[in-house]
C-alpha cells in the first residue's frame, strides 16, 4: 500500500520532469534510482530499512511506468499501435514470470 501511495506524486513529478528535459534522460534517472535502490536492498537487515525499500521503490516505479508508456508510444507507428502495445503487454506478463 505504501508503495502504490508514495508513487503516484512521484510519477507526476517524473511527468513534469519529462516535460523539462526529455523523457528517454528521465527514464535513465529512474533506471538509477533502481540501482541505488538495489544495492540499498541487499544491505538492508531490519524491518524498517525493508520499509524505507518500499518507499525508495516507489519514487521510481510509478515514473519508469508512466514514461516507459508514453516513450513507446512515440517510437511505434501510429497505424500498428494496438499490435505493438499487445506486445508490449505480453513481454511485460512475460518478463513477470522469469
Amino acid at each position: 500500500f505504501v508503495t502504490q501511495v508514495v508513487a503516484a506524486p512521484f510519477s507526476i513529478l517524473y511527468g513534469r520532469l519529462a516535460e523539462r528535459f526529455k523523457g528517454k534522460t528521465m527514464l535513465y534517472a529512474g533506471i538509477g534510482v533502481y540501482m541505488i535502490v538495489c544495492t540499498y536492498a541487499y544491505f538492508m537487515n531490519s524491518a524498517f530499512d525493508f520499509w524505507v525499500l518500499a518507499m525508495l521503490v516507489a519514487t521510481s516505479q510509478g515514473g519508469i511506468q508512466a514514461l516507459s508508456r508514453s516513450y513507446f508510444a512515440k517510437l511505434v507507428p501510429k497505424q500498428n499501435a494496438n499490435e505493438f502495445f499487445g506486445f508490449y503487454n505480453i513481454f511485460g506478463k512475460f518478463a513477470s514470470i522469469i
